[in-house]
């Protein structure tokens, strides 16, 4: 399938938060500017929305998942040079992400690069991934992260294997198996540059079979991403992309 369809099915697909919506008409704003109060108005409802949206989640689970926070007000980040705000996903993206991934779960592994306060590992529960990492720079984030799952535990009944690791994702060894690379937004721009090509480093060693899905990417970041060699475009939204190494998982099968 052609990029150019891909990314027409693509917006079709984009419903969550009527976000493909919302996106065609920031694209016509820029035509016809009188109705940018209309766009604004409607961004800010769904921005309520989505913040109700997540906020449910935690009262329904009595989980701590909604609150942003800077990573300077982490130890770890006490002597960095750059600073991040922390925030969880909202559910409803995250599962219109998933979905769209059309992957057998059971076969792969979910690594999510910035865990934080575990929310996507808590999602990613309903989709039966092999096994599950959680992987993340902050002990104190991880900590939380690990009391939050507990909490959703004991709420759900379900037992939740995840594998905990606090480490820069510039250090860490990503396993050579069928996995799923998870990144929403997890660092600045510079920073996430460093990460993509640590992605790319990666799967120049090995044949590798992966899928990169990262949302809010900045456009040089996308233009990375497209231009790696081992990664064919999946699926795509104008708010996150899916990318694959396997030509099998191409969306109709080309």
């Amino acid at each position: 399938m052609s990029h150019c369809k891909l990314k027409l099915l693509g917006l079709l697909q984009t419903r969550a938060h009527w976000g493909g919506l919302l996106y065609l008409l920031r694209q016509v704003n820029n035509r016809v500017p009188f109705l940018k109060p209309l766009q604004l108005k409607l961004d800010r409802k769904m921005d309520d929305y989505s913040n109700s949206r997540s906020k449910a989640f935690d009262t329904r689970y009595n989980t701590d998942t909604f609150i942003r926070s800077s990573l300077k007000s982490y130890e770890v980040g006490a002597n960095l040079d750059w600073d991040w705000l922390y925030g969880p996903i909202n559910p409803d993206f995250f599962h219109e992400m998933i979905r769209r991934l059309n992957i057998p779960y059971q076969q792969y592994t979910f690594l999510d690069v910035g865990a934080g306060k575990g929310m996507c590992m808590m999602l990613a529960s309903d989709y039966a991934f092999r096994r599950s990492i959680a992987l993340e720079f902050s002990q104190e984030l991880v900590a939380a992260g690990k009391k939050n799952v507990h909490q959703y535990e004991q709420v759900t009944g379900k037992r939740l294997e995840i594998a905990w690791i606090c480490e820069d994702f510039m250090q860490y060894a990503i396993p050579n198996e069928p996995i799923v690379i998870f990144l929403n937004n997890p660092f600045p721009e510079d920073i996430s540059l460093l990460a993509v090509k640590h992605i790319q480093a990666w799967l120049l060693a090995e044949q590798r079979n992966a899928i990169v899905v990262y949302r809010k990417a900045p456009k040089s970041l996308t233009h990375l991403l497209n231009a790696t060699p081992q990664l064919k475009l999946l699926t795509w939204s104008p708010y996150w992309q899916a990318f694959t190494t396997d030509s099998q998982n191409m969306i109709n099968g080309v």
